[in-house]
């Protein structure tokens, strides 16, 4: 949801222990504006309380890179990403050394 919207599911709701009740209760987070039908239809399928009732990893894959080639994609479209500023964080430092380490 918060890749369509911007805005983390149920942010509509202030209080954490109010989600987890809606979640009990079954309830679904509302359709973003920006989300196309079929993108909606991939998410429904992700919010069933069962998990066996819900789609597969590789299944929703192959939907939404179905969905990307079918989706308009001028800027402002309904199924498009809202604007997002670029994320810079720095990448920890790996060791790739092996000293200190006996086979």
């Amino acid at each position: 949801m918060k890749v369509i919207s911007g805005k983390p599911p149920f942010h509509a709701i202030k209080k954490e222990a109010a989600v987890i009740i809606a979640l009990f209760e079954g309830a679904t987070p509302q359709r973003p504006p920006q989300a196309s039908e079929m993108m909606w239809e991939c998410c429904r399928e992700c919010f069933k309380q069962n998990p066996e009732d819900r789609i597969t990893a590789d299944i929703l894959l192959l939907r939404l890179r179905a969905l990307a080639e079918f989706e308009v994609t001028d800027e402002g479209s309904p199924g498009t990403l809202p604007p997002q500023e670029p994320q810079r964080e720095q990448a920890p430092a790996i060791s790739t050394s092996y000293e200190g380490y006996s086979v």
